[in-house]
């Protein structure tokens, strides 16, 4: 937890000053985060179908590899754009962002095999080459990304965002990752109404990009009015909620629900998929066929009954599926 302490000063004085200083601003260091993360993925795509073409000369046509990126890279950045790979605010941690990079990449391989196919063009690219150099961009990319995130988290201590906590009634810190604590007991009071002390407040979070609230349950609901105007995203801690593990909140008529799961995919998204699920299995198929022969055959040798086991299980819908 990286936390720079301070309190918010005495309402007669000048707006307080917070003990430590502010990372530079977190626009410049959005810009080179996301630059950073398109100059990785854009290396280790490049690298890795190099590195195929070096090893499949043989069986490949002249700088087969540059038209593969050709047709790779735009769509990637497309995808990943659309996915969030390159946000600061949905790459923040090390599983995320090898997650979106990954995902992304993976869809990416799919559209280019889905487009080669409908407009008949794939024979211009090779299969072997493909699949080689999918392998590594995925593998690289994976290693690079979490080294990216965790170097520039853990060692450089850079923060896409300024995260502020406000601790209100002598509440326990919550474990996080926080740029400024601010203790709020005797300096600040979100039941009294008083200008000067919103002003204070404001002021004192100019650098913030997110604000979150450790409060008793009781005093939520006027910490809430107290930041619906302070034009920085804010947020309550409500640790009872963890066992539930809500995905995001709703509305019924004029009360508020915890969405605690979703139905199926749009069908735009389900197409997506389907078309995603299609192209990756006829690239993996040909790579894997031999292999689970290979363990189809060893596994009848070693023990009687069927080679595929099968076994009842709670599926779509909560419907038992065999």
């Amino acid at each position: 937890m990286n936390l720079e302490l301070g309190k918010l000063g005495d309402f007669n004085s000048e707006p307080p000053t917070l003990s430590g200083t502010w990372r530079k601003p977190q626009s410049t260091i959005r810009v080179q985060f996301i630059t950073g993360l398109i100059a990785i993925d854009t290396v280790c795509i490049a690298a890795s179908f190099k590195l195929a073409f070096q090893l499949l000369a043989f069986r490949t046509e002249q700088n087969q590899w540059l038209y593969d990126l050709a047709a790779i890279v735009p769509i990637y950045y497309v995808i990943a754009a659309n996915q969030g790979a390159f946000s600061p605010s949905q790459t923040g941690t090390t599983r995320a962002a090898v997650r979106l990079g990954a995902q992304s990449f993976m869809m990416t391989i799919g559209a280019v095999a889905l487009v080669a196919f409908s407009v008949k063009v794939s024979d211009t690219f090779s299969r072997v080459m493909l699949a080689t150099g999918s392998v590594f961009s995925f593998v690289s990319l994976s290693f690079a990304r979490y080294a990216f995130v965790s170097y520039t988290r853990n060692v450089l201590g850079i923060r896409p965002y300024n995260t502020v906590l406000l601790t209100d009634t002598e509440q326990n810190i919550p474990y996080g990752d926080y740029s400024v604590l601010v203790m709020t007991p005797d300096h600040f009071d979100p039941d009294k109404h008083d200008p000067d002390m919103y002003d204070r407040l404001a002021q004192s979070l100019g650098h913030a990009d997110r604000v979150i609230v450790s409060c008793l349950p009781e005093r939520r609901e006027r910490w809430a009015h107290a930041l619906k105007g302070a034009n920085i995203q804010s947020e309550i801690f409500a640790p009872e909620l963890l066992g539930i593990a809500p995905l995001g909140l709703s509305w019924q008529d004029d009360v508020p629900t915890i969405v605690v799961a979703k139905g199926p995919l749009p069908l735009s998204a389900r197409v997506v998929k389907r078309t995603f699920d299609l192209c990756a299995t006829l690239l993996a198929l040909p790579l894997l066929m031999p292999l689970m022969l290979v363990v189809a055959a060893l596994i009848k040798l070693d023990s009687p009954g069927p080679v595929f086991f099968k076994q009842t299980r709670i599926g779509r819908g909560n419907k038992n599926l065999r």
